[in-house]
């Protein structure tokens, strides 16, 4: 089940909320080094993906090179 849905933000309109990559139509992109993660990072990426694509918060979008390399940070989950 999702954590956030669109509908947990009544009244903030989707323009407010949501980013566009403003990209100059004759730029020149700069790929960045491909970065390999380990089998438990590439899961975490995985399911983090999976859901923020489940919520409607992100949707997958074509690019013709790999723009840029995810940054992981380590949550502190204890439960007090």
């Amino acid at each position: 089940m999702a954590d956030h849905l669109p509908a947990d933000m009544p009244g903030v309109p989707r323009e407010l909320a949501e980013h566009q990559l403003k990209v100059f139509p004759n730029a020149k992109p700069i790929k960045q080094r491909l970065r390999r993660f380990t089998p438990e990072k590439r899961e975490a990426i995985r399911a983090e993906l999976t859901r923020l694509k489940a919520t409607g918060f992100i949707r997958e979008v074509m690019h013709p090179e790999w723009l840029a390399n995810p940054v992981l940070v380590l949550k502190n989950n204890k439960k007090d």
